[in-house]
């Protein structure tokens, strides 16, 4: 029997004069490429990422979140009262002596030719220094040493930013929504490097000083295609 189905071309041109319709129609197709997932709870996402992480980790965390705001020089005060280390004391059911948590951690940590830290029972590994104004910073030699670490902190930030995403456009009862298509708006100056890929500029400021100086790199970068 020959087949009756109905088939819908994979590709369609719309033509004509502006305000005939063909965004809006564009509009209505978009809406079958947009998923609405459910949103995930802040909390159970905090605690995934810390649940298996030590106290050592926990303080190399909070240092890495601050540096991914721009801020690299971090005082102990700062640290006890960031999330992860709050959210890692109520895993542990602790409340007391916080802040002698994160000085152990964190003189513990030091190198042995620190000129701002005294400290006798030192672990093997350094992570951390003080400068003289007493904020704690990560050793750019430690970097390479948290690059799992740090993977972890993009995915849960990455998860954060997904939460939040489209919130206007998203029923609160169905979470999220989740767009599978892209706009993109061609005009004589559009290029290769615009739609498959190509080299920018990347700013990249500095890892452990407070200079607002950023250094100019060049990387390759996904075009919209």
């Amino acid at each position: 029997m020959p087949d009756t189905s109905i088939h819908v071309p994979t590709n369609i041109i719309y033509t004509g004069v502006a305000g005939t319709g063909k965004t809006y129609r564009l509009l209505q197709i978009a809406k079958r490429y947009t998923d609405y997932l459910p949103r995930a709870d802040e909390a159970d996402l905090l605690g995934q990422l810390l649940q298996a992480l030590s106290w050592r980790e926990i303080v190399c965390l909070v240092l890495l979140d601050f540096q991914s705001k721009h801020q690299d020089l971090v005082k102990v005060p700062e640290i006890v009262n960031h999330a992860f280390f709050v959210a890692k004391a109520a895993q542990n059911a602790r409340e007391k002596n916080l802040s002698n948590t994160a000085w152990s951690v964190l003189q513990m940590h030091s190198p042995t030719n620190s000129k701002t830290v005294t400290y006798k029972n030192r672990a093997s590994q350094a992570y951390f220094d003080k400068d003289e104004g007493g904020a704690w910073y990560l050793l750019p030699e430690s970097f390479e040493l948290l690059t799992e670490l740090s993977q972890q902190l993009a995915e849960f930030q990455q998860a954060q930013r997904d939460n939040s995403v489209n919130q206007s456009q998203a029923n609160p009862n169905q979470g999220f929504s989740q767009q599978r298509f892209t706009m993109v708006s061609f005009h004589q100056a559009y290029g290769y490097e615009e739609f498959v890929e190509g080299i920018r500029p990347v700013m990249a400021a500095s890892n452990y000083t407070t200079s607002s100086l950023s250094q100019m790199n060049y990387a390759i970068q996904d075009g919209a295609f």
